[in-house]
């Protein structure tokens, strides 16, 4: 599988540039930020995209996904630590 599902449409591996953790008002949160972000804006709906867009014009954050720790049942490290493996994977085998 080479998407991974996320709140705002479907994001690629590929497309996947960094990922950290975000402490914000006592609550974790695993934010993924998209190399490109055209890519996703044009997989969403219409409403969905408006809403994205003025986020990103207000530099609210500059990622699109925030996965909140409670929606996660593993410690948010491990989750960080497997994703970087994948992605270390996918960036040999481009290169």
């Amino acid at each position: 599988n080479n998407l991974t599902e996320i709140n705002h449409g479907i994001i690629r591996w590929d497309n996947i540039a960094t990922v950290y953790i975000e402490n914000d008002n006592s609550e974790r949160s695993l934010i993924i930020v998209p190399r490109n972000y055209e890519l996703i804006l044009n997989n969403i709906s219409p409403i969905k995209r408006l809403v994205l867009i003025y986020i990103l014009s207000r530099d609210y954050k500059k990622s699109i996904v925030s996965i909140s720790e409670r929606k996660i049942s593993v410690p948010l490290e491990d989750v960080i630590r497997h994703i970087k493996i994948y992605l270390s994977i996918i960036n040999h085998n481009l290169g």
